[in-house]
């Protein structure tokens, strides 16, 4: 999406991105960063407590 319109970001200077889980990528969010947008998810830490609570 990004990609296609890529003024979307560019006009809005500080873009906060709000995602679930599923976008979880060093790639993903260095990209992000490079078009001065942030990305904000849920932490790594706490999918690997809820894995570990299930078993």
């Amino acid at each position: 999406m990004l990609d296609v319109d890529e003024d979307l970001v560019a006009d809005r200077p500080g873009l906060l991105i709000i995602a679930d889980k599923d976008f979880a990528s060093k790639e993903f969010e260095n990209d992000l960063v490079m078009r001065g947008a942030e990305l904000l998810r849920p932490s790594f830490a706490q999918r690997i407590l809820a894995m570990a609570a299930a078993i």
